[in-house]
Formats: structure tokens, C-alpha cells, sequence
């Protein structure tokens, strides 16, 4: 926010400038995330993020993403690692407050992914029995060498 500001100011300044220079942004890409599963109350994950490279990672976070529930677990989709990379998302036992999590966006600009998490909460306790979620997501996206950063942001909603 403070740099698009400060370039902003920039261009205003030298706007009438014969010499002022161009400024350009990074090459920046939007990828639209596949999702592969949700997940809500079952599972041995607690909170974690995590950016899956290699088919024996996603096998064994499919096992804890699933543990718990009756055998056998789902079948695994497949992803070809070659090409694509897995992030999940998963916020550990909450409490029955947080309804649900999601991987709505994720940029690419030079040597960053940039993974904005939505995390969907009441704003006050809902009634209804007392339980213990463990909200997940588990999205494909093209393989990048890239840093990953991720961005939570909260949505609070009003229980009916």
C-alpha cells in the first residue's frame, strides 16, 4: 500500500516533466486455483500451510487430511508434479467457530506467490451444537519456483 502510494506521488509530481521516466510494475499473473478438496471435521492436521512439490508429501498429508474416517480413504487425485504444485491449507481444531476456509486467489510476480487465504467466521456464537471443526483446503496450481507468502484475510458473517 505505502509503495503504490509513494508511486503514485511520484508520478504526480513529475507529470509535467519532460524527462520524467515510465514507472512499470512487475510482471504479475493472476492464477486461478483449482480446488481438490475440502475438508471439515475429521483429520489428524493441525494448523498448517503448505506448498506440496513432491507426490510422497501429498500422499502422506492426503492420509492426515482423511485419518479418521472410515477406511479406506477417498481415492488420491492425481497431479502431475512436473507441471503443477498442491497448497493446502488446513486451521487445525477451532471449535465449531470457524465455518470454512478457502484459496480464492493466487498471484505470481517475480520470485513471489502471493496465497490470499479466506477464512469465513460468525461474528458472534452461532447456536447449535458445540463441536470441534478442522477447516481445510487443498488447491492444484502450476508449478513455480517461487517464494510462497501467504495472506489470510476474515470474513465475519451473522448467524440466522
Amino acid at each position: 500500500m505505502r509503495l503504490t502510494l509513494a508511486i503514485a506521488a511520484w508520478a504526480l509530481l513529475t507529470a509535467g516533466r519532460a524527462s520524467a521516466q515510465r514507472v512499470s510494475t512487475p510482471d504479475v499473473r493472476d492464477i486461478a486455483p483449482t480446488v481438490i478438496t475440502t475438508a471439515g471435521r475429521l483429520g489428524a492436521l493441525d494448523a498448517v500451510r503448505a506448498v506440496i512439490e513432491t507426490p510422497e508429501a501429498y500422499r502422506y498429508l492426503w492420509r492426515l487430511l482423511y485419518s479418521g474416517e472410515s477406511e479406506p480413504l477417498p481415492p488420491l487425485p492425481p497431479i502431475d508434479f512436473t507441471k503443477d504444485m498442491a497448497i493446502l491449507v488446513a486451521l487445525g481444531g477451532q471449535g465449531g467457530a470457524v465455518t470454512s476456509v478457502s484459496v480464492p486467489r493466487v498471484r505470481e510476480g517475480p520470485g513471489l506467490l502471493e496465497i490470499t487465504i479466506v477464512i469465513r467466521t460468525p461474528s458472534t456464537p452461532c447456536l447449535g451444537p458445540a463441536i470441534v471443526t478442522k477447516p481445510a483446503v487443498l488447491v492444484r496450481v502450476p508449478k513455480t519456483v517461487a517464494t510462497a507468502v501467504f495472506r489470510d484475510s476474515v470474513v465475519y458473517y451473522r448467524c440466522l
